[in-house]
């Protein structure tokens, strides 16, 4: 699978999926993008992409960071077709 950051989909009016500014990854829920930002105040960050990983995080089958991986429905990135 190509690098998630040259993935670039509609995003539509009212729809809970989102663009991340500081890292420019797509993620599927406000949840799935808040678990991916840690840190207090100035030292606020992403995690790399191991560290979603590592967290148990994915891309799903359209190309979103999602918060858990869920069988059939999204796979560890780097191991689609």
């Amino acid at each position: 699978m190509a690098d998630s950051r040259s993935f670039t989909p509609t995003l539509p009016i009212g729809s809970a999926r989102c663009q991340c500014s500081g890292c420019a990854r797509y993620f599927s829920s406000v949840a799935s993008f808040d678990a991916h930002r840690v840190g207090e105040g100035d030292a606020r960050h992403c995690l790399t992409e191991a560290a979603m990983l590592a967290r148990g995080m994915g891309v799903n089958d359209k190309g979103y960071w999602v918060t858990k991986l869920w069988e059939g429905g999204a796979f560890p990135k780097g191991e689609a077709a």
